[in-house]
């Protein structure tokens, strides 16, 4: 038995765009934990632009009502170049963590577990609404 996606679908997959993948994962990703960071008395957006046709980017940005700077999670991916770059900003301490990555780091799984680690490091929350999404062990 093949439990494996049907062959249209899996073309459809790889033959998907860095910028799709990022938009089409990413970005509901981020909207989510902007909706739980609202609910948590955070300020929080989320945007995805195409900045050229070989370079996108999504970012979510967060602050402390009143706070002067925000963290913020921004994915750049580059089409030429088949790389994805994932750099988190924290305005409490004004550290950066920069990580490039392979093209297959943009699913769920590895975006919501990024995103959770993002909002420990900056604002010492969980997101909670993870554990419904994913497996015991996330």
């Amino acid at each position: 038995m093949n439990d494996h996606l049907p062959n249209n679908s899996q073309q459809d997959v790889h033959n998907e765009t860095l910028a799709q993948r990022l938009e089409s994962c990413g970005l509901p990703g981020f909207n989510r934990a902007c909706r739980y960071a609202e609910s948590q008395n955070l300020e929080a957006s989320a945007h995805f632009e195409r900045i050229d046709p070989s370079l996108s980017r999504l970012t979510l940005s967060v602050r402390r009502q009143g706070d002067a700077k925000a963290s913020t999670y921004q994915v750049l991916a580059e089409e030429n170049k088949q790389r994805v770059i994932h750099e988190q900003y924290f305005a409490a301490d004004q550290s950066t963590r920069h990580e490039e990555t392979l093209p297959a780091a943009i699913n769920e799984m590895v975006m919501d577990s990024r995103l959770e680690v993002f909002f420990s490091k900056a604002f010492n929350l969980l997101l909670p609404y993870l554990k419904d999404r994913h497996p015991p062990g996330f």
